[in-house]
C-alpha cells in the first residue's frame, strides 16, 4: 500500500514517473530508493539535530544521503522548470498546473508585496507537504481496508454503491490522482459525491484510528478558554504548552454514540463533519490543507479495489473478528512519520 501512494504523490506533486521495480544501482542511490527512505524516515530527519546524521551509523547516514538527494533533485527541477518558462513560457505553463511542485513555483514566482519564497524554501516546502501525504494516505487506506475485513456487511454496501456509480468497466470519473496506476481516461470529479459511502468508511475509520492522534501547541499570550464541563474559564498564562487529545476527541461518547463500533453511517449527516466535532484532519487553521485531496484518493483507490476484491481477516485459529481487530489495528501500533499499524495482513478473494 505504500509503494502505491508513493507513486501517486511522485506523480501529482513531482510530476515524476517511479517504476514499480526500482532500478537498483550499487554505486549510487536512485530517486526511487530515496523516496522511498524518506518516506519511512521523514520525522528523524526533521526531529534530529545535524550533527547526528555525521556520526558513523550505517542508518542515519543512509537517512541523510537519501534527504540530500532528495533536496538536490528538487533543486534542479526548479532551476530546469524556470529556465524553460523562460525560453518558452506558454509550452510550460499547463505542465507546471498539472502538479503540485509546479503550482508553488508559480505561487512563487508571483511575488506579492515583496515575499518571495527562493529556491531553498521552495524545496523545503515540496518536500515537507509530499512525504508527510503519503505516509498518510497509506495508513488511512490499510486501516480502512482492515475494518472492512472485519465488517462484511459494511464491505458489501460498499460493493453494490461501487457497481452502481461506476459499473464494472471503467473508472470512477475524477480518479486523476490515480492516473499513474490506472490508464482509463479520467476528467472531472463528478463521481466523488455519489461515492460519499467510501468517504464515510474512511472518515470513520480514521476517527477510531487517527493517524495523528494528539497535537502540541503552545499559548502566544494569556488568555481564557471555555471547557465542557468545567464551571468556570480555564484561564491559561502565555507559554503554556497543550497536548490536544485527537484520539480521545473521536472516541468521546456525548459526540460518537458507541464509540468503539465501526459505524460510516454516522457521517451520512453533514453536521457530524464540522471541525468542533471531527478533528482526525486537525481543526481551525491548522486543518490539514491535503485533506481533500487525500480524500479523494483514497475514495478513488478504493472504489476500484473493492470493485474487484473481496477483503477478508486472516483469522487465527479460533480467533473472533474482534480479536483480530485488537490484534491487528490495535496493538500492532507503530510510530514513524504517522501513528498505524505496522501491517494489516488479509485475505484478497476476486469477486
Amino acid at each position: 500500500m505504500s509503494s502505491i501512494t508513493l507513486f501517486v504523490i511522485a506523480k501529482v506533486g513531482f510530476g515524476v514517473d517511479l517504476p514499480w521495480e526500482d532500478p537498483t544501482n550499487k554505486d549510487k542511490m536512485t530517486l526511487h530508493e530515496a523516496f522511498e527512505i524518506i518516506s519511512v524516515n521523514f520525522i528523524w530527519r526533521g526531529l534530529l539535530p545535524e550533527w547526528m546524521f555525521k556520526l558513523p551509523f550505517a542508518g542515519l547516514q543512509k537517512i541523510k544521503l537519501a534527504a540530500d538527494y532528495m533536496l538536490t533533485d528538487l533543486q534542479s527541477r526548479i532551476k530546469y522548470r524556470r529556465l524553460a518558462n523562460k525560453e518558452a513560457p506558454s509550452a510550460h505553463s499547463f505542465s507546471n498546473e498539472q502538479d503540485i511542485f509546479g503550482r508553488l513555483l508559480i505561487a512563487s514566482d508571483a511575488e506579492i508585496q515583496g515575499q518571495k519564497l527562493d529556491d531553498d524554501e521552495l524545496a523545503s516546502n515540496v518536500f515537507v507537504m509530499l512525504f508527510a501525504g503519503h505516509e498518510t494516505s497509506s495508513k488511512g487506506i490499510s486501516i480502512t481496508l482492515g475494518l472492512l475485513a472485519c465488517h462484511p456487511e459494511e464491505q458489501e454496501k460498499l460493493y453494490q454503491v461501487i457497481k452502481d456509480v461506476v459499473g464494472n468497466d471503467r473508472a470512477p470519473v475524477g480518479c486523476v490522482v490515480l492516473k499513474a496506476i490506472w490508464t482509463e481516461q479520467l476528467q472531472m470529479f463528478e463521481d466523488y459525491e455519489a461515492l460519499g459511502s467510501i468517504r464515510n468508511a474512511i472518515l470513520e475509520a480514521l476517527r477510531l484510528y487517527p493517524i495523528a492522534p494528539i497535537l502540541f501547541r503552545e499559548a502566544f499570550e494569556d488568555t481564557t478558554l471555555l471547557v465542557p464541563g468545567l464551571p468556570e474559564p480555564l484561564v491559561v498564562e502565555k507559554g503554556t504548552i497543550f497536548i490536544g487529545d485527537y484520539m480521545g476527541a473521536g472516541w468521546d461518547p456525548s459526540r460518537f454514540p458507541n464509540p468503539a463500533d465501526y459505524l460510516p453511517s454516522r457521517f451520512a449527516d453533514a453536521d457530524v463533519l464540522s471541525t468542533d466535532t471531527y478533528v482526525s484532519f486537525g481543526m481551525g487553521i491548522h486543518t490539514c490543507m491535503g485533506r481533500r485531496f487525500a480524500l479523494y484518493e483514497m475514495v478513488c483507490y478504493l472504489a476500484l479495489f473493492l470493485r474487484e476484491w473481496r477483503v477478508m481477516p486472516t483469522l487465527r485459529e479460533g480467533e473472533t473478528l474482534a480479536a483480530w481487530r485488537k490484534r491487528v489495528l490495535e496493538d500492532n501500533m507503530l510510530l514513524a512519520v504517522t501513528l498505524g499499524p505496522a501491517e494489516v495482513p488479509v485475505k484478497l478473494e476476486r469477486r
